[in-house]
């Protein structure tokens, strides 16, 4: 038989480090660095129903930053040549896709994306 040992000998000395982790243990870890690095009040579910007023914001916290001016759609599209290589990958996905046995579901937004190309490399550009 092996000896009994104290509780208080198995417990880790101090406080238990908090791990940020992409679990819920890991969230609460992130959470308790973030609110202690900016000193903002906790989260409280009275004040995201509005039952009471939220805390004003600490004088520590920094500025918000700058909003950008809003891109064009035009800019973002692809357009001639530029959507005719993006439909040819697109087509190799639909093939890897239809050989791994996808469903109509899983097809749809490439065969959308594809059929959009098509207009796009229509319209012409670069």
């Amino acid at each position: 038989l092996e000896p009994v040992v104290p509780i208080e000998l198995l417990a880790p000395d101090g406080e238990p480090a908090l791990v940020e982790t992409a679990d819920l243990a890991g969230s609460f870890a992130t959470y308790q660095r973030l609110l202690a690095a900016d000193g903002a009040a906790p989260a409280s579910l009275e004040v995201l129903l509005g039952l009471e007023a939220a805390p004003a914001p600490s004088p520590a916290s920094p500025p918000a930053p700058a909003e950008e001016p809003p891109v064009a759609i035009g800019e973002l599209l692809y357009r001639g040549r530029a959507a005719l290589a993006r439909a040819a990958e697109i087509r190799g996905a639909l093939r890897a896709a239809l050989a791994g046995g996808a469903t109509p579901a899983e097809l749809r937004p490439l065969l959308d994306e594809l059929l959009d190309l098509v207009d796009l490399a229509l319209a012409g550009g670069t």
